[in-house]
Order: structure tokens, then C-alpha cells, then sequence
């Protein structure tokens, strides 16, 4: 996944405030990293979706 990198560094950001007793910005990187993997998820959804819509007898793309 070519978003891997991002998910990682939200990971360590994560770790590095709760070794820092930073509680609360550690809940909003974990809350970030979920928003990141749900939107990279959706990406990719739409990405194969695109891949699979037949054309219709105009060439246009089937909704």
C-alpha cells in the first residue's frame, strides 16, 4: 500500500506521546490513524470499482 509510510508515522507519533504522558494527543493520533486507514480503504475501493465499470453502448462509464 502506497500509504503504508503514513499510518507508520502516525503509529510512532502515537507511541512517542504516551511514553511523554501526552494522553490526549495520543487518543487524537490513534483517532487520526483510524480517519487514515478508513479514507486510504475508501481510495482503494473506488480505485478497483473504477477498474471494473463496463462502458455502456456510448462509451460512457455505467453509474
Amino acid at each position: 500500500m502506497c500509504h503504508d509510510w503514513l499510518v507508520a508515522q502516525l503509529d510512532a507519533m502515537k507511541q512517542y506521546a504516551e511514553r511523554n504522558d501526552l494522553p490526549a494527543l495520543a487518543q487524537e493520533l490513534h483517532n487520526a490513524r483510524l480517519v487514515a486507514l478508513v479514507e486510504i480503504a475508501g481510495q482503494h475501493a473506488e480505485q478497483k470499482g473504477a477498474a471494473t465499470e463496463a462502458p455502456d453502448s456510448q462509451g460512457d462509464a455505467k453509474e
